[in-house]
Parts: C-alpha cells; sequence; structure tokens
C-alpha cells in the first residue's frame, strides 16, 4: 500500500502498536500542540493572542508545565491572566456579562451584571470548554476518522493491519 500525505499520520498510529490508534494520535497531537505553543510561537503576537483568548483546560496547563519551558510559559500565562483579569474587571463593573464562550471572546455587553455569582461560575467555566490544545484536536479529529473511513474503504491492506491491531478504546 502506498501512503499519501494525508495518510501518514494514521498508518504511523497503526504501525506505532499501540493499545488504540486514536489515543496515539490524539497524544501525539497534544505533544506535537504543546511543543509548537512552548517553542519559539509563543513570542509571535498572533498565536499568543489566539491563546490568550482560549486559554488552557487543566490537563494541558499541566501539560505545559511538564513541558519545561518556564519563560515561555510565564509569558503565555501572564498574557492570558492580564486578559482575564480585564474581562473580569469589566464584568464586576457591570461592562459585561457571563455566559459561554465570554473568556474567549464571546463577550455580550449590557449596562448590569444579571445573575450575579452563579453567572460568574459559569463565565469562568466557559474557559475550560475553550482550551487551545483541545480545540486544535477537536479540529483534526474529524479529518482523522475520515482518513480512517477511507483507508477501510480504499485499502484492503490497510484493513487487513486494522484486523491484526490490538483494537480500539471504547471511547
Amino acid at each position: 500500500m502506498k501512503e499519501k500525505l494525508y495518510t501518514i499520520e494514521v498508518m504511523d498510529a497503526l504501525k506505532a502498536a499501540d493499545e488504540c490508534p486514536c489515543c496515539y494520535l490524539e497524544r501525539k497531537m497534544e505533544q506535537d500542540t504543546i511543543a509548537f505553543v512552548l517553542g519559539a510561537s509563543y513570542m509571535e503576537d498572533d498565536i499568543r493572542a489566539e491563546t490568550d483568548r482560549a486559554g488552557f483546560c487543566r490537563h494541558h496547563t499541566k501539560m505545559m508545565y511538564d513541558y519545561g519551558n518556564s519563560l515561555g510559559n510565564a509569558w503565555i500565562l501572564k498574557t492570558r491572566m492580564d486578559r482575564v483579569r480585564g474581562l473580569l474587571k469589566d464584568q464586576a463593573q457591570g461592562k459585561i456579562t457571563g455566559g459561554s464562550g465570554a473568556l474567549s471572546g464571546g463577550i455580550r455587553h449590557s449596562g448590569s451584571l444579571q445573575g450575579g455569582k452563579k453567572e460568574s461560575g459559569s463565565w469562568m467555566k466557559a474557559s475550560e470548554d475553550t482550551c487551545y490544545v483541545c480545540r486544535k484536536f477537536e479540529e483534526a479529529y474529524g479529518r482523522i476518522i475520515r482518513t480512517f473511513i477511507y483507508l477501510i474503504q480504499k485499502e484492503p491492506e490497510f484493513l487487513e493491519k486494522l484486523k491484526a491491531s490490538k483494537g480500539f478504546c471504547l471511547p
């Protein structure tokens, strides 16, 4: 079977002989995205603006910390916290209200804060749902699944390799 550019990552996952090719791909994408974020890109305004808007979930914040680039982490977290501090200040002054995605830019302007603490909690929880790394994986996952399906339908050799693999996780 001749590999094409778009099939390489799926084939690599199968060749890795890991427990689950999808879990392997998820781990690899997480690691690659963390390496990208903490590489030279943290000094690029457009990437940092995107990470400032999106933020990071707990899991990926921990991965960033474990990655070991203290300067990159400090700069990314400082600019993210500056943004969050400003948004929280605006919310406390009644300039914005909560709601899904408020920390990621989906801000609704209002004359007063409605909902008090309950709304503030959901507003802050929304930042966990907009993680930069999670979003990158979600964007790529559909492409990976389509590639799997394509290979199953069009490449009999792939199907045989898939049958010989250890299988997939339930999720």
